[in-house]
């Protein structure tokens, strides 16, 4: 659901409101990196085909997305 529509400084506006943030506060902003692939395709009907390196591990693991924050969990006790 959308409650209002705004920019990135209106939402960090309304999020230092509702947690009560006064003063300065540390932002990281997380953007995806660029890439000359998505700049040609938007020139371009076909899609650019993945380049990636792929690695089978024989593993059924999730695909990571740029942009986004990961955290590793240990379970172990020292």
């Amino acid at each position: 659901f959308v409650d209002e529509l705004g920019d990135f400084e209106a939402a960090v506006s309304v999020a230092r409101r509702l947690a009560h943030i006064e003063g300065k506060a540390h932002l990281i902003r997380y953007e995806e990196p660029f890439n000359w692939d998505s700049v040609f395709s938007m020139f371009s009907k076909a899609n650019v085909p993945d380049r990636g390196v792929k690695v089978d591990l024989g593993l059924d693991l999730p695909k990571l997305r740029t942009g986004l924050p990961y955290y590793i969990l240990s379970t172990s006790v020292p």
